[in-house]
């Protein structure tokens, strides 16, 4: 399910934690993957912010991706998912049914 994310510009918090689940709404085991947060232009989908996020609960599926002030330097719609580099090779992206909405303000 995605999520709104609200700041202003320069803020390095509110983090960005997430649960990423499964199509069955399953938490995704973690062990042993690579995550990554990818912040998105609305539109055309050029990669603004492309970086290592903290695995909270690996087994829960429990992300979290802290801000640097150039992160949230320009105001704007955004759009964010969370990439996940699995152990047999495969990527998956979360949420898989739409992104999470990130709003910068002034």
């Amino acid at each position: 399910m995605s999520e709104s994310f609200h700041l202003k510009t320069g803020d390095t918090a509110p983090r960005i934690e997430a649960v990423l689940r499964s199509s069955d709404e399953d938490p995704v085991d973690l062990r042993g993957s690579g995550v990554e947060f990818r912040l998105l232009e609305p539109r055309g989908g050029d990669v603004l912010v492309e970086d290592s996020v903290t695995l909270v609960d690996e087994i829960e599926g429990l992300v979290r991706y802290s801000w640097d002030e150039e992160d949230t330097a320009e105001p704007g719609r955004y759009r964010a998912e969370f990439v996940v580099h699995h152990t047999d090779d495969t990527t998956e992206s979360f949420p898989n049914d739409g992104y999470h909405h990130v709003i910068i303000t002034e």
